[in-house]
C-alpha cells in the first residue's frame, strides 16, 4: 500500500494539460465533506461546493490551457497557495465532467489511478 505525504505534489496530465494537485489535510477534507444543503426536506451532499472547495484548496499549478486570446492561462493565488473564487470556478468550469476532475478528486485517497490520466508524485517545490 503506498501512502501519500502532505508535502508531495501529484502531476495529473490528460492529454496537453498538466494539473498540479497538493493532497489535502484530514481537516481540510472533513470541511469540504460537511458542506451540504438542503432537498426536500433532507439534508444531501452538495456536490457542487465540494468540487469548488477541491479544486480552491488542491490546485496548485496548471498547464497547456490558454485563454481566447491564445494566452496562457495563470493561475491566481489568494495567499498561502489557495486559489481565488475566481479562478477556482474557472477551472471548475474547465475541467467539470472530464477525467481530471475525477483524478483531482482521488487525490488524497489511496486510489490515485483513473484510467486515461497520467499521473506522477513529486516533492513539493
Amino acid at each position: 500500500m503506498n501512502i501519500l505525504r502532505l508535502s508531495e505534489r501529484v502531476k495529473l496530465k490528460l492529454g496537453e494539460v498538466t494539473v498540479l494537485v497538493s493532497p489535502l489535510s484530514f481537516a481540510k477534507k472533513s470541511e469540504i465533506a460537511k458542506e451540504s444543503v438542503m432537498s426536500d426536506g433532507i439534508l444531501v451532499p452538495d456536490y457542487a461546493k465540494q468540487s469548488f472547495l477541491l479544486v480552491k484548496h488542491s490546485v496548485k499549478d496548471v498547464t497547456g490551457l490558454t485563454d481566447y486570446a491564445g494566452n496562457e492561462y495563470k493561475l491566481t493565488f489568494d495567499g498561502a497557495e489557495v486559489l481565488t473564487d475566481d479562478c477556482a470556478i474557472e477551472l471548475v468550469d474547465c475541467f467539470s465532467g472530464t477525467k481530471l476532475a475525477a483524478a483531482i478528486g482521488k487525490v488524497s485517497t489511496s486510489n490515485l489511478n483513473v484510467e486515461g490520466v497520467e499521473l506522477d508524485v513529486v516533492p513539493k517545490q
